[in-house]
């Protein structure tokens, strides 16, 4: 049987998405929880180039959400990721499917759902409504979250999967191709051979509750990866990607750990996108404050007794 550390260890390497959406109760979100990689940088992207390129192929894969809707305006992005991990024989398996449906007014909505657990979230102009598990949807105000970046932990799991096969990860020969009606490149993944260019993608830090097995990452090995990313000519988004792939962790001199990945994704909808049909909710339980006595009104009584010369310090 699988311990309560090695699932941890799993969800983690699916990109951290599955327990930072569990964690419902914390809805002030931790800042420093995302690569802040590209916001402030020009995102232009040559995406004709990216096989050649691999400081371009990375700026494609590492575009934030923000830089992506603000080129497209709006979208619906769908993906939907199945890890196996297999140790002596015996297997565990997790999945997660995920949405993000954004419009041109800033309006969005974020669906999880990893099996045993899903999160619901809109944003409609200044009100925010959450669903967790089969829950009520629960209306609040925008002020009293921080909901703004849940749109990226789900756009991010492409770039995490990929970052899974770095620093042995390359981009062969494009092919033109089309995604949902927009001209775009298809780019076939692989591993690279020793001394050959290939991309390195960072990943970002965990921020599960119980720390991953250590040097984990230090003894993940890449042993195949397959599949496709297509690139907007335009823009030098990724519109859609299918992802195989298989690591071996070096943890013990027979059968080794080993995960196998499937990983799909895809945006459309573009321009086209919206958000504003919001369930039946009910308004968030919030906690009224008792009011507020001075301490002298705390006090008056025994003052009254006291009498009118009693002394206060």
């Amino acid at each position: 049987m699988f311990n309560y550390s090695n699932r941890l260890w799993l969800l983690w390497m699916t990109a951290g998405i599955t327990a930072i959406l569990l964690a419902f109760g914390c809805n002030k979100a931790d800042p420093n929880q995302h690569d802040q990689l590209d916001t402030k940088q020009d995102p232009s992207i040559d995406a004709t180039i990216l096989h050649k390129d691999t400081k371009m192929a990375m700026r494609a894969i590492n575009i934030s959400y923000a830089n992506v809707i603000k080129m497209l305006d709006s979208l619906n992005f769908e993906s939907r990721s199945i890890i196996t991990f297999s140790r002596g024989g015996k297997e565990l398996q997790e999945t997660h499917f995920g949405i993000v449906t954004q419009d041109v007014s800033g309006n969005f909505y974020t669906f999880s759902d990893t099996g045993p657990s899903q999160t619901e979230i809109y944003l409609i102009d200044e009100d925010v409504y959450i669903r967790q598990d089969k829950g009520h949807l629960r209306k609040t105000s925008r002020r009293q979250t921080d909901i703004e970046k849940w749109p990226e932990l789900i756009w991010s799991e492409l770039r995490q999967s990929l970052a899974l096969f770095s620093p042995r990860l390359s981009l062969s020969e494009p092919k033109p191709d089309a995604v949902d009606g927009r001209q775009a490149i298809r780019y076939p993944i692989a591993l690279t051979r020793p001394n050959e260019q290939s991309i390195d993608i960072p990943i970002s830090s965990s921020n599960m509750p119980v720390a991953p097995t250590a040097r984990w990452r230090e003894l993940a090995k890449p042993l195949s990866v397959s599949g496709n990313i297509w690139v907007d000519t335009a823009t030098g988004i990724i519109l859609k990607s299918h992802i195989e792939g298989r690591l071996e962790v070096a943890d013990r001199d027979v059968r080794p750990t080993q995960l196998l990945l499937r990983f799909d994704g895809a945006i459309k909808k573009i321009g086209k996108a919206t958000v504003r049909n919001v369930p039946k909710s009910i308004n968030e339980y919030q906690r009224i404050p008792p009011p507020h006595k001075s301490l002298i009104e705390f006090f008056a009584d025994d003052l009254k007794q006291a009498g009118p010369n009693a002394y206060i310090p």
